[in-house]
């Protein structure tokens, strides 16, 4: 996603961590140029939060080309489904038998992937809508806030 020329590309790392903590993301480190953040769905979080179905992710400032990019880990949400599917599936062969057994893939391709379907757009609307927030004096260029560091300080929620 672009950003503007009146964003202060080093104040961006330090403002996105301000933003994944709202979203109550936990172990947030800010750098110089990326913040990591992990998510996922054993936290006190509504189900609606944006970060439910990432474990983890990191969102990276590309300054030169003034570009911000991001990667989310789904494998909590794979592993999680993977288990609930086998649970069920011992509970269907033990009470009814192996033939509705054929609708267990598609459970486990509707809690993973309708899971990613939805969640994906959510957080690039959630990074887009935080890049649009120009209200915010901490992104405007040359106002870096006081509590996150370039060295990667660790902020916790």
């Amino acid at each position: 996603m672009q950003f503007g020329d009146d964003l202060d590309p080093s104040a961006l790392p330090a403002y996105f961590a301000e933003v994944l903590l709202k979203v109550d993301a936990r172990e947030v480190r800010a750098y110089w140029d990326r913040v990591e953040f992990k998510g996922g769905m054993f936290r006190l979080v509504s189900s609606w939060n944006v970060l439910v179905p990432f474990g983890s992710g990191t969102v990276t400032i590309h300054p030169d080309i003034r570009q911000v990019r991001y990667r989310l880990s789904y494998l909590q949400l794979v592993f999680v489904a993977t288990i609930a599917a086998g649970i069920m599936s011992l509970f269907v062969l033990s009470s009814v038998g192996w033939q509705p057994l054929l609708v267990i893939p598609i459970v486990w391709l509707w809690l993973v992937g309708g899971n990613l379907i939805i969640g994906v757009p959510r957080f690039e609307r959630f990074i887009r809508r935080a890049l649009a927030d120009r209200s915010s004096a901490e992104i405007k260029a040359g106002s870096v806030p006081k509590h996150a560091s370039d060295s990667g300080e660790r902020l916790t929620n």
